[in-house]
């Protein structure tokens, strides 16, 4: 502890304390991975140092990324000509009986008569105590149905997975811990009124109702446009694996499900469009309830050259875009290789990859420039490799059981959820993820395949890893770290607390 004092009902403490202790018993690594803080107050003033009080109730957990210095810390000039535009919820109900209420709303882009370029946004919050995040996915494509103005329903039900295929790109994004304040990079812009721009986009809202109260909720994002449009256009890819059942989590288990980006979709979408590099400045993580670690390898020649986003403590109540210290360069032949860790020890059936948050996802998103006409890429294992863990099990093209003949007609899901799971069969699952050859893709913004489609299966990449700079592993623990501000010693790092 270097100071602490109380001013306007606000307490203050100023700590310090090495990044890394290596006492791996005691101390967790401050990285820039997602963390936890625990604290806890009394109301009254203790009369001596040995005389800490109890702190009943007063007590919480707060989320942050501590070793965050984004764009939002400097002071960036803005032009004059600034336009704003509210997404903000239309009175959302989220009633007591609900603890927990994922809400989307379906928005119109603003009406341009030219293109614009989108240079910052906030978060504007209408209920603070009750939002735990809020992400904007743009879209894309022929979306013209009017039934698509001004909707909103409870996430990731059929209409999700029907009307919004086409809003998967994720523009926008806050949560509990992050900057109110996005800048984009002095030079970029996110372009909005062109004609291949986004004409929707859906809202996700997530409301953590912990108090059983009813609320009427405004909340929502502001976005600042300048028609003084800055040198380069931002785009958005994903890298992960694609949001469909073949991805398998096991019950009772930790797994990991590994995913890629094919060798020559980068070399083909840089030569497309005439570019010899591009540049990632942001990027959001994203799993859903089990995912407890997000790593993206950024492999050059086949080494390892960096993390293209990594969090070790993955918490899926804070998913916020993070900005890239140094924006990250990107050439012809690089590849991505995306690692998705998951905790099933609470569950006793599969979870299978899907929209909604029982289900699971494995991608990340990337803010970059110049823009070019690419949508992402990665990779999955298909159904038959997986089965064959089981025996010698033939499946068709629909993913029903041919042979043996005893169980023709099941599908892959009744093969998979007829398992029984244990840590020799999980050890063998995990095992198919790096040694069978993944179906892969390359896709453009509209989802069109930029690869040979005839050949689309790819071996596992074989590469040199980089090592882990810290002395603690993520693998001593299967869930967030949470530092105890209260035992903090004296060294090289500092940080503020603010206790209301």
């Amino acid at each position: 502890m270097v100071h602490a004092e109380e001013a306007n009902g606000i307490t203050l403490m100023h700590f310090k304390r090495p990044l890394d202790t290596g006492d791996c018993r005691q101390d967790i690594p401050i990285t820039s991975d997602s963390l936890r803080i625990i604290w806890a107050y009394s109301d009254k003033d203790p009369e001596s140092n040995d005389d800490l009080l109890y702190h009943e109730g007063r007590r919480g957990i707060s989320r942050l990324h501590f070793l965050d210095h984004p764009e939002t810390t400097r002071s960036i000039q803005l032009p004059s000509d600034l336009l704003s535009y509210d997404f903000l919820m239309p009175n959302v109900t989220i009633p007591k009986s609900k603890t927990t209420l994922y809400w989307c709303q379906v928005f119109p882009a603003p009406k341009l008569q030219k293109r614009y370029h989108v240079v910052k946004h906030a978060r504007v919050l209408d209920n603070a105590p009750i939002v735990h995040h809020i992400i904007g996915y743009s879209c894309y494509g022929n979306l013209t149905n009017t039934t698509l103005h001004n909707i909103g329903f409870e996430c990731f039900d059929d209409m999700m997975t029907k009307d919004m295929l086409q809003c998967s790109e994720a523009s926008f994004g806050w949560a509990v811990g992050g900057e109110d304040v996005f800048f984009l990079p002095e030079d970029v812009g996110l372009p909005l009124g062109g004609p291949d721009d986004a004409k929707f986009f859906v809202f996700e809202m997530h409301y953590n109702n912990e108090e059983n109260k009813d609320w009427i909720d405004r909340s929502g994002l502001r976005i600042w446009l300048t028609p003084t449009l800055r040198k380069y256009e931002a785009g958005t890819f994903a890298v992960g694996s694609p949001v469909i059942p073949t991805q398998i989590i096991p019950p009772n288990s930790e797994f990991t499900t590994h995913a890629f980006c094919p060798e020559e979709c980068l070399t083909t979408v840089l030569a497309a469009n005439k570019v010899t590099e591009i540049r990632a400045y942001s990027y959001l993580l994203h799993s859903h309830l089990l995912g407890r670690r997000i790593r993206v390898r950024h492999i050059r020649n086949g080494e390892q050259i960096g993390w293209f986003g990594k969090d070790e403590w993955y918490d899926f109540n804070q998913q916020q875009t993070r900005i890239f210290t140094e924006h990250k360069v990107v050439l012809p032949g690089d590849q991505f290789v995306a690692e998705c860790v998951y905790n099933s020890t609470d569950r006793k059936t599969v979870t299978y990859g899907g929209h909604t948050t029982r289900e699971e996802m494995c991608l990340a998103f990337f803010q970059y420039y110049p823009r070019l006409n690419f949508g992402g890429c990665g990779s999955f294992v298909g159904p038959s490799p997986q089965v064959k863990i089981f025996g010698n099990i033939e499946l068709n093209a629909t993913w029903q059981v041919v042979k043996p003949e005893k169980d023709a007609g099941k599908s892959f899901q009744d093969v998979i959820n007829e398992a029984t799971w244990n840590p020799s069969l999980v050890s063998k699952l995990q095992q198919v993820q790096v040694t069978t050859p993944h179906v892969a893709y390359c896709i453009d913004t509209k989802g069109e395949m930029l690869i040979n489609t005839s050949t689309s299966l790819r071996q596992y990449p074989t590469f040199k890893m980089m090592k882990d700079a810290s002395t603690c592993s993520a693998n001593t623990c299967l869930f967030s770290p949470i530092v105890l501000i209260f035992t903090v010693l004296a060294s090289s790092f500092s940080s503020t607390i603010r206790i209301p």
